[in-house]
């Protein structure tokens, strides 16, 4: 009987070229099943993570009904923003979500931005949760990839010579035979998921911000390298004209860039003790650091005209030339922020008799010459004066349910 009934109202079948389990009628492709059994078995990870770092498990669930939903409306966004180069988006189906088209990067982004403003409201250590989502996502992602393998898509480029066409280096399409790149990242993705996991998330020096910076990193490296494999990508638009250029592998080099930035922040300390030793004095230091890093922004600007040149008009600009001016733009940007910075540092020191002073005082107690120390509190939070937050978890025990603990 209740195969009868499976046999009338349950069947696989093919939808619109794609496949999908039909029940009662109504498609449910198998895209979205392996994309959802991918977030719901992240989900109950998170949780279990949260709880070893002292956060109430269940957190997750609110966690998750807002980064969920931001997250596939960054993806849906991602993907209408930068849509491949053979036509632009038609931004009328935008809410057609069966039609498929999402962009991780795109989820992610949205995702982050919701995860951060939830935590700030609720009052908890953002990396502290970051860290434990950040390790299942990628997960998540390489259980998701291969929603993509059951859609014919994400796939490379043409392998004509029959000794590469076997899976999974290749991947069969129709009568041809395509790099598997949805398989490369994939496997990618459950690599980082396990470095994360079963090393840096239990590793006795962990750092608050590991594995966000890892995410950045290693995903970004990973997907820098497959997506220029890849012959269905999205591509940056410019006046209704596309580009040469990939915007995930763009995406790519900013997450790398970030994901490296916040591993300054965290081993600021060893870096700064490490830089120190060079100068004889910290006022040496201080007053040399300013002309080498002036010399040093000059040359990069004149890198960057000269690569902008380059680059633009960006429709005929390659994505190695685009990508390249762009990381050079934003590291020259920091360099004169930080030329400001120790500029305004200056300040410190008295010009007298070069006595080391403390922000607020008005005379030098050495000289009694009067000089008001007061530096620019913006550059302060961009540029710490040796500020060095713990990033520790010691002292962060596993989470307790209350009623158990009063039960004891």
């Amino acid at each position: 009987m209740l195969n009868l009934l499976c046999d009338s109202f349950i069947e696989i079948g093919k939808v619109y070229g794609r496949p999908a389990l039909i029940v009662f009628g109504f498609p449910i492709y198998f895209y979205a099943i392996i994309i959802v059994s991918g977030i719901s078995i992240a989900v109950v990870l998170a949780g279990l993570l949260l709880k070893k770092r002292g956060i109430d498990p269940y957190d997750i669930t609110e966690y998750a009904l807002v980064i969920l939903p931001l997250g596939i409306l960054g993806a849906r966004l991602y993907f209408f923003m930068f849509p491949y180069s053979s036509a632009p988006s038609d931004w009328s189906n935008f809410f057609n979500f069966r039609d498929g088209g999402l962009g991780i990067y795109g989820g992610v982004i949205l995702g982050y931005i919701g995860g951060y403003v939830w935590c700030k409201i609720k009052k908890q250590d953002w990396w502290l949760v970051a860290d434990c989502i950040g390790c299942v996502v990628l997960l998540a992602q390489s259980i998701g990839r291969w929603g993509n393998f059951v859609n014919n898509e994400a796939y490379g480029n043409l392998v004509t010579n029959p000794q590469f066409q076997w899976f999974p280096y290749a991947v069969q399409i129709g009568s041809s035979w395509y790099q598997a790149t949805f398989f490369y990242e994939s496997m990618c993705t459950l690599v980082g998921f396990l470095i994360c996991f079963f090393f840096l998330f239990n590793h006795k020096k962990y750092k608050k911000g590991w594995i966000a910076s890892f995410y950045g990193i290693y995903y970004g490296l990973a997907r820098l390298v497959i997506e220029g494999l890849r012959s269905d990508s999205l591509y940056l638009w410019v006046g209704g004209s596309a580009t040469n250029i990939k915007i995930s592998q763009f995406v790519s080099i900013c997450t790398i860039i970030l994901g490296l930035w916040r591993l300054s922040v965290i081993y600021r300390k060893q870096i700064h003790s490490l830089y120190s030793k060079i100068f004889q004095s910290e006022k040496q230091e201080v007053f040399l650091s300013f002309y080498v890093l002036l010399a040093f922004t000059i040359v990069l600007i004149g890198l960057d005209v000269w690569l902008c040149i380059l680059a633009f008009p960006l429709t005929n600009a390659t994505a190695m030339e685009f990508l390249t001016a762009v990381a050079l733009v934003f590291l020259t940007v920091y360099c004169i922020l930080a030329i400001f910075a120790l500029w305004d540092r200056r300040k410190l020191y008295c010009p007298n008799c070069g006595t080391r002073l403390i922000e607020g005082e008005n005379v030098c107690p050495n000289c009694q010459r009067n000089h008001d120390v007061k530096l620019n509190q913006t550059l302060l939070k961009i540029f710490p004066y040796k500020v060095y937050p713990d990033f520790s978890v010691d002292g962060i025990l596993p989470w307790v349910d209350p009623l158990k603990k009063k039960e004891q």
